[in-house]
């Protein structure tokens, strides 16, 4: 089984399905950029509640470990490893947030 990583994309509005809709391709292996469906504490929409009971305006999306991850919109990389090594973050920690202007802006 693959590792997930998971990338946290911070957006004003997403679709509350369980993708991101018109999106182009965000994880190689998830071609219909599928988002972490809830397990138990955590689901990987947006504003769901995670492991530590936080609830997050972002989503979660399952990509395998080594995959070629683009982002969808211009941007800029805000922040990486965002847990900054916290212990029972070390999964979470692989992630990235984008923050970005365009066709999003005012969304």
């Amino acid at each position: 089984m693959h590792t997930l990583q998971l990338l946290l994309i911070h957006l004003i509005y997403i679709h509350r399905g369980h993708t991101l809709g018109c999106m182009v391709n965000i994880c190689q292996s998830n071609p219909s950029n599928q988002l972490i469906r809830c397990s138990g504490d955590f689901c990987g929409g947006f504003k769901d509640k995670r492991y530590n009971g936080e609830i997050v305006e972002a989503v979660d999306i399952s990509c395998s470990s080594g995959d070629i991850i683009q982002a969808p919109f211009d941007g800029q990389l805000y922040a990486w490893r965002p847990f900054g090594a916290r212990e029972g973050y070390e999964c979470a920690d692989e992630g990235v947030t984008l923050e970005g202007s365009g066709q999003w802006q005012g969304m």
